[in-house]
């Protein structure tokens, strides 16, 4: 069973770097995004993509 991971802010230079390297070391990703097709343009295939609405947060 793979060990999995949640990340925020996957989209960004950072992020895409430790995305990479948890998908290269055998995580399960579930990426939170402002910006979901940015997302699936990336990761659609590597990853469960999780878009936040920012807009309805108190």
């Amino acid at each position: 069973m793979k060990s999995k991971v949640l990340l925020f802010g996957a989209t960004g230079s950072l992020g895409q770097f430790v995305f990479w390297e948890l998908i290269q070391r055998g995580f399960e990703v579930t990426i939170v995004v402002r910006d979901k097709i940015k997302a699936v343009e990336l990761y659609s295939y590597w990853a469960s993509i999780v878009e936040l609405d920012n807009q309805n947060i108190s």
